[in-house]
């Protein structure tokens, strides 16, 4: 059995203005083989809070009458698309796909359409400046509902993984 490094220093918690904390002050001892001590998994930790944001778009075209008129998919058409525009705007792919369901209402009919979509996450990992991430991710917004006829695509841009601002995107 795989040992695992722990930081067996004072371990202190505050919740509800009570406050705990343990002191071990016993011998260590190593449970597991130590030739095989597993490393902390963490690789890295952002100082500070991280800028993010969450891009919806649908996948379907229809009528307004509600009829598929086509349809696109997220690994053939919305992942290439998104990869080529990260990498043109900062070198780098990084982004997350969510597949899923999505409800909205036509403005010409008032038809509730029931659609494949998608979320794209995207996290500012590289630090650029917060107005120019937000210019990028609008841009992706902006490529999405022209290239899957969209009327409408929403980014969400979050601080921390709450939410800021939420910015309709039209093609």
């Amino acid at each position: 059995m795989p040992g695992m490094k722990a930081n067996p220093g004072p371990f202190k918690v505050s919740r509800g203005g009570t406050k705990w904390s343990f002191t071990p002050n016993g011998k260590l001892y190593v449970v597991g083989d130590e030739a095989v001590m597993l490393q902390n998994p963490v690789s890295w930790k952002s100082e500070g809070v991280m800028q993010s944001s969450r891009i919806f778009c649908g996948l379907e075209e229809q009528d307004k009458d509600g009829n598929v008129i086509q349809r696109w998919g997220l690994e053939e058409d919305m992942i290439p698309l998104v990869q080529r525009m990260r990498v043109e705007q900062q070198g780098d792919p990084g982004a997350s796909f969510i597949a899923q369901k999505g409800l909205w209402k036509r403005e010409d009919s008032g038809i509730v359409i029931k659609e494949n979509s998608a979320q794209v996450i995207v996290f500012n990992i590289a630090r650029v400046d917060p107005e120019v991430f937000e210019g990028h991710m609008v841009a992706i917004a902006e490529a999405l509902a022209r290239t899957f006829h969209q009327e409408l695509v929403i980014v969400e841009m979050q601080m921390a993984g709450i939410s800021q601002s939420t910015i309709g995107v039209r093609p």
